[in-house]
């Protein structure tokens, strides 16, 4: 069970991710009289990722964390998702005054496009978005593409190289098959040699087998 962060009643800060990066930050303020933030029920405050009231924040997040929580929840070999939050709530610090921010949760589920926001509903279409929000909008979308195709080529460039290293490998059965020995045929069950197959005496007369008596054939042995 987490455990009860009275200072939630101040609102929660939203890192809205694209995969690997930062998109925007959100502070989600309770309505007046409430209590959390969560359900809808706020007044959101946009802020870019580089805003220096979220910095250390993000430094420790985005450069520390994500790939020390991917590793604990047995996902480092996966991909991030192409649009997720990770939603903070402060607390006190160790020192008087000082704000720590402890995470609420991380959603990868029903992210939704806020600046689309007044365009959803019945009775409502895009026409009803504002100018300003529609660009904003239409920035988040575009870099959900891009980061899509970012995704796409990462898992190619990972399935070729696999398929690299399997066609390299040697297969368990062919690699014992080169290193064994190779059979011997006992003495005793070595078929015999063929007999050389004997020339047919060559029958020459004395004429034709003396070179002195001139115009003489000489014969050669294939012996």
């Amino acid at each position: 069970d987490q455990r009860l962060l009275p200072r939630i009643s101040e609102g929660e800060v939203r890192m809205l991710m694209v995969k690997d990066a930062l998109f925007q930050i959100i502070h989600k303020k309770p309505v007046e009289g409430g209590f959390s933030a969560v359900g809808g029920i706020n007044i959101p405050t946009f802020f870019k990722p580089d805003a220096p009231e979220y910095a250390d924040l993000k430094a420790k997040f985005i450069d520390h964390d994500i790939p020390l929580l991917m590793d604990a929840l047995d996902l480092g070999d996966q991909p991030l998702p192409l649009i997720w939050t990770g939603d903070f709530i402060p607390a006190d610090g160790p020192t008087p005054g000082s704000t720590v921010y402890i995470v609420g949760e991380f959603n990868c589920s029903c992210v939704g496009c806020s600046n689309f926001g007044a365009g959803c509903g019945p009775g409502k279409e895009l026409a009803d978005v504002s100018d300003e929000n529609y660009l904003e909008g239409m920035r988040l979308t575009k870099l959900i593409g891009e980061k899509a195709i970012e995704a796409l080529e990462e898992i190619k460039a990972k399935s070729a190289a696999a398929a690299a290293v399997a066609a390299l490998a040697v297969p368990a059965e062919e690699a014992s098959a080169w290193a064994a020995p190779a059979e011997e045929v006992p003495v005793d069950e070595a078929a015999p040699a063929a007999p050389a197959e004997e020339a047919p005496a060559a029958e020459a007369t004395a004429e034709e087998a003396s070179p002195a008596r001139g115009g003489g054939k000489h014969y050669y042995s294939n012996t």
